[in-house]
């Protein structure tokens, strides 16, 4: 007698593959990980492959400045240094206070270590004060001296304060500054010969009314080119 397999009860549902198949994944995510990883690294070695030869060219195409020969950088220090001691050994002439001008060569051995610092206003107000107080001809040689000297002590000592000792200065950055120092000097001396010729009694009051109208025009001509460099 032939016996009939009877029906399961219970026969698999469509949905019951793609469920195992979404838990076996989710047992093991090593694999996916591990071939994501892989897939960015190899991606990033081709990027970094493919800038570099981009970066190298565009490095070499840059143009190259040759800046030529210049001066060190100690040199302004040096300049300051020389002017300071000008400035003491004037005051060697006009048999100025022991102690004055002690103080004064001090500052002037001093100032070119610390640019940076009110050294270099210390000093200036130092040498004014020590040709003021020795008294005699206001146009006398030591003060004739002093004015070129200390007016090349502050403008040194803002070079110093700005460039490093090993740095190299180009003469070209300093056409500008030497060419003001030159004028001042310049309209400087213009008033002292002015100052020179003028009578030394009691001037006429068209000579007051002169200088008067002078001094004024001289402070606007000065403000005029602070503002017309703004």
């Amino acid at each position: 007698m032939t016996t009939t397999p009877e029906p399961d009860a219970n026969p698999p549902t469509p949905a019951a593959a793609p469920a195992a198949s979404a838990r076996a994944e989710a047992a093991s995510p090593a694999a996916p990980t591990s071939a994501a990883t892989s897939a960015a690294a190899t991606s990033a070695a081709a990027t970094s492959a493919a800038a570099t030869p981009a970066a190298t060219s565009i490095t070499s195409d840059l143009p190259i400045l040759e800046l030529g020969r210049g001066w060190p950088g100690w040199v302004p220090r040096a300049i300051l240094l020389l002017a300071g001691l000008g400035a003491a050994a004037a005051l060697l002439a006009d048999n100025a206070n022991s102690i004055a001008l002690g103080f004064v060569l001090l500052f002037a051995l001093v100032v070119p270590l610390v640019p940076a610092t009110p050294a270099p206003a210390i000093l200036i107000a130092g040498v004014a004060v020590a040709v003021a107080a020795g008294g005699g001809d206001p146009l006398r040689p030591t003060v004739l001296f002093e004015i070129p000297l200390l007016h090349l002590v502050h403008l040194t000592a803002s070079f110093a304060a700005l460039v490093p000792v090993r740095a190299v200065v180009r003469p070209a950055a300093l056409w500008r500054p030497a060419r003001r120092f030159l004028v001042v000097q310049a309209l400087t001396f213009a008033v002292v010969g002015v100052a020179a010729l003028l009578p030394t009694g009691r001037n006429p009051a068209v000579v007051e009314v002169a200088g008067l109208i002078a001094s004024t025009a001289l402070v606007v001509l000065a403000v005029w080119l602070v503002v017309r460099r703004r």
